[in-house]
């Protein structure tokens, strides 16, 4: 060993002989804080809700603030240099630029894309519309503070793990926490989806996804919750097998079997256990993308022990025992649900692996989108803000992640982000390669392939979801990454070459501790808020949900989020619920853009619903036009006088609406939505005039090109403005686009123009034509009857036709029914003839009740034979082909159909009023001449 080894070994020592009592304590802080960054943020919902990133950056913090006064009592105060300092400087500059105001010619330069989607927040005088001059980088303020928080406890955390290891031991105690972490989320998540109740931990319960079918641990999102075990399976596989190499290092020598032979053997049997646990969870999470990663990572690792020599019989047999485990406990749970996903993967489908083409849709787009953006991107958590400006096709779930790191970087901070990303990525390998090659120690090179496998992992992973933005894995990354820093450098100071450093006065820890204390307490601020007002938005949401009762769900809430517009159902009572509720939220968390706006929303309705039941009940929007008209004639001061004398205490209602559409546009000036409510609201402001509510529609079209409900109200404005074909041109597309708006625009025509027009002009698809079908029924409803007779009326007068009683307007609406369902039964028939399994039955069905409406007997038993056809085994398919035999005089056949009904269902008393007709037809046709026999019986259905 050199001498100069030397004196940095006995320096070290001597280093931490000399802590006192407070510097031992310290150093205790740092150790617990980096364990309960591995075991506690990703216990609590994978560190993506507020609570769990509060954690994570009160954790960083409290290491940062025990190390800099560690450093402060220290005797000698130097800091271990990584190579990463300046990498992670760039990136916080990075986002401070994003966030910092700059001049317009700047911003020219580096974002010309956000100064030309945003006209209105650059102009000056009237055209402006009121709006405030947009003058930084980041489209989303709010969420790009945010982010900046979460990168900053990363960066604490890597440093802070970067000085702590002085040792491999260091390393190692790491690793086992890491291993120990991973399998504890496993058996988590195998308890809670054998005993799942729907809630995570048996007791909260997420708006958008539940803990059954799949395992799910803590992370909302199985594709998460696969990818933290993955980061552990090669840390877990080192454990396995490290006491075993490091015995066999130590050059023992065993001729027979020993206590301490037999206790290692136990030992690497539950090491092994463990990593079936582990690995038979990540199966059951059923995530494609996790089963490759976890695959990769047990490949890198097993392909580095054995480079070392350090597979030995005993760990060869015992990843054997392992194998045959996993294998026995998916024959008992999961078997074929798993085999379906590899299968999946191994079919090398594109279609089969991105089933309706969600992933590769927003993947094009988003691609459409970064050219706009290339210097320093859209700003950090934009990337849901942005992506609808460039959606080809309108979707009915919300993105909120690019589903693809990289990707989503490039996006949201342009090459010079995606280049920091990039070099940091080059490092992490650099250390683990180096490393690997040139270190002489089995042990160190174990670990850094334990390392190297996590780090792979995390990358590939990273190509096809947005794992980058989990802090409960990310943390783990952070301390990964200063892993291999260290185990890189240990190489080199075995052979003698110091780790760089840097040597500092005692005041330098001292500032630094004052600046992590500064900077800490904005963070800690920062999600505080935020973590108070979760609950009241995850209760707003789950009435939301309630209220609107969605069709459409998904397996995958982070990346696929429901929709939560304000439903246009809800009562003033549940109005006023979602009021309070919204907020607290923006009292507590007022940096978020999107409470704001479903605030407004909710005092919207609050007004429709009040302002209906009051003396005066005009609907908004000829409230609006008087008021804009009265401007031109009267002074503001009058103008305002009526409408609080008009309105009352509802003037509040809109005065709010209006006060948090703009908080909400200051924070996301991309929210085609607040531009709506601007048109709707801009007669409360003397600036209120035609001119101006057509310029918010402009730029709701400018920021959200093909999202229905803009199209919807531009085609009402250019409709009221007497532009009926350009009114016409924004309805067409609102319809194709998005189905939420197909139903309010079928709803919105149904009565008022023929049906023949409707399907000229629209051309709706099946489920167009199922919403249209639905608006013509709900016409008929009784207690639509005083608003058919009014509607058949005006049809009349624009006709020229004297006005007329219901019976004729009902019997008007009876052939416009029957014309929208003789579409709807082709559209249907077209649509399962091109479908098969399941899905063709269910639309043969669709098909059939269609046709028996029609009083079409012979098409409706066609549909249903083709039904039954697709799956024999269905309880109502069986029962609808039995009525339509029955219908068609096919008694026999259909009296087979309901007896196994029966046998189904013994005990349903209609099943059996059913077949007693059916029995009663079939005699009474028995008994029947042959002349009459052939004449299909009529059948009460």
């Amino acid at each position: 060993m050199s001498k100069k080894h030397v004196r940095r070994r006995s320096h070290s020592l001597s280093h931490r002989e000399e802590d006192s009592p407070l510097g031992q304590f310290l150093l205790k802080a740092v150790d617990v804080g980096l364990a309960g960054c591995i075991f506690a943020v990703p216990l609590i919902m994978g560190g993506r809700q507020a609570l769990g990133q509060l954690a994570l950056i009160v954790l960083a913090v409290v290491v940062a603030l025990a190390w800099t006064l560690r450093q402060s009592l220290s005797q000698h105060c130097s800091w271990r240099r990584s190579g990463a300092e300046l990498l992670l400087l760039g990136g916080v500059l990075l986002i401070l630029l994003q966030l910092a105001p700059l001049p317009v010619s700047i911003r020219q330069t580096l974002a010309p894309q956000t100064v030309r989607l945003l006209p209105l927040w650059n102009a000056v005088g009237p055209a402006s519309g009121n709006l405030d001059v947009w003058d930084c980088i980041t489209l989303t303020p709010g969420e790009t503070q945010n982010g900046l928080a979460i990168f900053l406890a990363y960066a604490l955390v890597f440093l802070v793990t970067v000085q702590r290891i002085n040792a491999v031991s260091d390393v190692e105690r790491l690793m086992r926490w890491i291993a120990l972490s991973a399998l504890a989320m496993a058996s988590f998540g195998l308890l809670q989806l054998l005993t799942s109740n729907g809630k995570f931990f048996w007791f909260y319960e997420h708006p958008f996804t539940d803990t059954y079918n799949m395992a799910k641990g803590s992370f909302t999102n199985r594709n998460h919750f696969a990818h933290f075990l993955a980061l552990g399976i090669g840390p877990l596989i080192w454990w396995m097998q490290h006491q075993h190499s490091h015995r066999k290092s130590s050059g023992e020598q065993r001729f027979g079997p020993s206590d301490d032979w037999n206790s290692l053997t136990q030992t690497m049997g539950m090491k092994g256990l463990a990593v079936g646990v582990v690995l038979f969870a990540g199966l059951l999470s059923l995530s494609r993308a996790g089963m490759l990663a976890m695959g990769l990572g047990v490949v890198i690792v097993l392909a580095v022990c054995f480079r070392t020599k350090a597979l030995g019989i005993r760990s060869v047999a015992m990843l054997a025992g392992v194998s045959v485990l996993l294998a026995a406990l998916l024959m008992i749970n999961g078997f074929d649900r798993v085999s379906d996903r590899l299968d999946k993967i191994s079919s090398g489908s594109v279609e089969e692996m991105d089933h309706g083409a969600g992933r590769r849709t927003i993947w094009a787009t988003v691609c459409r989108a970064i050219p706009d953006f290339p210097i320093l991107g859209a700003g950090v958590g934009s990337h849901s803000a942005v992506y609808p400006v460039y959606l080809e096709r309108s979707l009915e779930m919300e993105y909120t992640h690019a589903e693809s790191g990289p990707l989503q970087t490039l996006l949201e901070t342009g090459v010079t982000g995606a280049t920091l990303i990039a070099i940091g990525i080059l490092f992490c390998a650099y250390w683990c390669l180096r490393g690997l090659r040139a270190s002489d120690s089995k042990r160190i090179t174990l670990c850094l392939g334990a390392i190297a496998s996590a780090l792979a992992v995390n990358v590939m992973h990273a190509t096809t979801d947005f794992v980058w933005y989990v802090p409960g894995c990310m943390v783990l990354v952070a301390i990964l990454a200063a892993s291999a820093c260290r185990l890189w450098q240990i190489t080199h100071e075995q052979k003698g070459v110091a780790a760089p450093q840097w040597q500092t006065h005692r005041l330098v820890p001292v500032g630094v501790t004052a600046l992590v204390v500064v900077a800490g307490g904005w963070m800690v601020l920062n999600r505080a808020g935020a973590t108070v007002a979760e609950p009241h938005w995850d209760r707003y949401r789950m009435m939301s949900l309630a209220s609107k009762q969605p069709e459409t769900t998904s397996d995958d809430a982070e990346e696929v989020g429901l929709l939560d517009e304000e439903p246009a159902d809800t009562s003033l009572e549940e109005v006023s619920r979602m009021i309070d509720e919204l907020e607290e939220v923006v009292r507590w968390d007022p940096q978020r853009a999107r409470p704001h706006f479903r605030l407004a929303a909710a005092y919207l309705r609050r007004f429709e619903l009040t302002q209906a039941i009051s003396d005066n009940a005009m609907p908004l929007t000829q409230i609006r036009d008087a008021a804009i008209v009265a401007r031109n004639k009267s002074t503001p001061e009058e103008v305002d006088q009526w409408l609080t004398h008009a309105l009352g205490e509802r003037r509040g209602y809109l005065d709010a609406a209006l006060e948090h559409t703009r908080k909400g546009l200051r924070l996301c000036p991309l929210a085609g939505e607040g531009y709506l409510y601007l048109a709707q609201l801009c007669f409360l402001t003397s600036a209120g005039d035609d001119q101006n509510k057509q310029a918010f529609i402009d730029q709701a079209l400018r920021v959200r090109p093909r999202d229905g409900a803009v199209l919807l109200e531009a085609g009402r404005e250019a409709w009221m403005a007497g532009d009926c074909q350009r009114g016409l041109e924004f309805w067409q597309k609102a319809f194709q686009v998005s189905r939420e708006q197909q139903c309010q625009l079928c709803n919105l025509l149904a009565g008022r123009v023929s049906v023949a027009f409707i399907l000229e002009r629209f051309q709706p698809d099946l489920i167009g034509i199922r919403a249209l079908e639905a608006a013509y029924r709900r016409l008929g409803e009784d207690q639509h009857a005083p608003e058919l007779l009014t509607l058949f009326n005006e049809l009349c007068r624009t006709h020229g036709l004297p006005p007329s009683d219901y019976h004729a307007a009902r019997a008007w609406l009876d052939y416009e029914l029957t014309e929208v369902r003789r579409v709807h039964g082709q559209l249907a028939v077209v649509e399962a003839q091109a479908m098969s399994g399941d899905e063709a039955a269910d639309v043969w069905l669709e098909a059939g009740w269609v046709y028996q409406h029609l009083g079409e007997s012979a098409r409706w038993l066609q549909c249903a034979n083709n039904a039954y056809q697709c799956d024999p085994n269905s309880y109502r398919i069986q029962y609808s082909l039995a009525k339509a035999l029955a219908a068609n005089g096919q008694f026999d056949q259909a009296e087979d159909h309901l007896r196994w009904c029966q046998q189904r269902r013994p005990d349903n008393p209609k099943l059996e009023t059913v077949m007693r007709e059916v029995v009663k037809q079939r005699i009474d046709q028995q008994s029947r001449t042959a002349a009459s026999s052939s004449i299909p019986g009529e059948f009460p259905w």
